[in-house]
């Protein structure tokens, strides 16, 4: 059970579409993540009633701020927006609501603008530095400048869809892939993502002609 003082603010954080999750934020501080395909759930699962439950189990008093991080509907990210749609710098949605009757903030923000503020957060550099940051995702692999002010730039674009290329040279290498051209599995790409951590620098560097 999560721990709230008087005027500390509760934020639920939503994460809809495949791997959904549910986080809990009290007082600045993360107090729980819950994702719908752990515990025995499907893979890939969105955001499920039952991972709603368990949060609201976990909470002792109302929630004041609902941040959805922006989904699409379909494969193509341009698709029927959910919350603030999955592109876009500066795609964000801040409105009042009501939840159970409940008076609260919802907010939410761009899929892609969500992943580089995510990255900036959890880095070792302070609000207020400036810094380079390069999105590699899905649909995104592009280079963008965060300046001072958290003003998101977009430089240029490196490579288009990088998840579908992950996918196709994962299925390229396995013998079982049986789909036809131009498609792809989902799971590919983090079938390869995950394997290229046991990549050897050295031996890509050698090969390359770097050592």
């Amino acid at each position: 059970m999560a721990n709230v003082e008087h005027d500390d603010t509760v934020i639920l954080g939503l994460k809809d579409g495949h791997d959904g999750a549910v986080a809990l934020i009290i007082g600045g501080h993360l107090e729980f993540s819950i994702e719908a395909e752990k515990d025995n759930g499907l893979r890939f699962s969105s955001v499920t009633p039952d991972a709603l439950l368990k949060t609201m189990n976990m909470i002792k008093k109302p929630v004041d701020i609902v941040a959805q991080s922006g989904w699409s509907r379909g494969l193509n990210s341009e698709n029927d927006a959910i919350g603030a749609g999955y592109s876009g710098l500066r795609n964000v949605i801040y409105q009042k609501r009501s939840i159970f009757g409940q008076n609260i903030k919802y907010f939410s923000s761009s899929h892609e603008r969500s992943h580089l503020l995510c990255g900036y957060g959890l880095s070792p550099y302070p609000q207020g530095q400036p810094c380079y940051a390069l999105l590699w995702e899905g649909h995104f692999g592009a280079f963008y400048r965060i300046d001072e002010n958290v003003n998101i730039t977009k430089l240029g674009c490196a490579l288009e869809n990088p998840g579908d290329r992950f996918a196709f040279l994962y299925a390229l290498a396995d013998p079982t892939f049986t789909l036809g051209a131009g498609q792809i599995r989902l799971s590919d790409a983090g079938k390869l993502m995950a394997l290229a951590a046991y990549g050897k620098t050295a031996i890509l560097m050698r090969t390359q002609g770097i050592l």
